[in-house]
């Protein structure tokens, strides 16, 4: 996905992503900070080699107006590199839109640190997660 040059544009950054239905803003750092910051969970193992972990974030918090559109997630080796696209909007009836969503990944087991990256490229550490092979899932008929 191309990314056109930055000038900041407030809280929001100016790059603007669109496509597949998407038109909207990858969210500043600072804008994630003031809303409280994103916190990674626990791992959980879906199928052979994909898990599935919680993004914590509210980005809606004191009637901000902002919502999610897309979680884009970008894995290099053993970095997770995690950007969110929002927009703002004059009112919402699920203010949920405005909370992180799980994140199901395609990945080797092993030890991966999660990183925001803002439109920019810079990025800022999330903290770890750990992708741990769980006999369960690798033994059922669906996994």
């Amino acid at each position: 996905m191309g990314m056109a040059s930055v000038a900041r544009a407030g809280d929001v950054s100016s790059a603007a992503v669109q496509g597949q239905g998407v038109q909207g803003q990858i969210a500043d750092w600072s804008l994630i900070q003031s809303k409280g910051g994103i916190k990674v969970g626990l791992a959980i193992q879906e199928k052979a080699n994909a898990w599935k972990f919680d993004l914590v974030c509210d980005l809606s918090a004191n009637g901000s107006g902002l919502v999610i559109q897309k979680t884009v997630v970008q894995q290099e080796g053993k970095n997770i590199f995690i950007s969110l696209v929002v927009s703002r909007t004059v009112w919402t009836l699920t203010p949920e839109r405005g909370q992180c969503k799980s994140v199901v990944l395609d990945s080797d087991p092993g030890l991966h640190q999660v990183f925001y990256r803002d439109a920019a490229g810079k990025t800022y550490p999330l903290g770890f997660v750990e992708f741990n092979l769980d006999s369960n899932v690798l033994n059922s008929p669906s996994g």
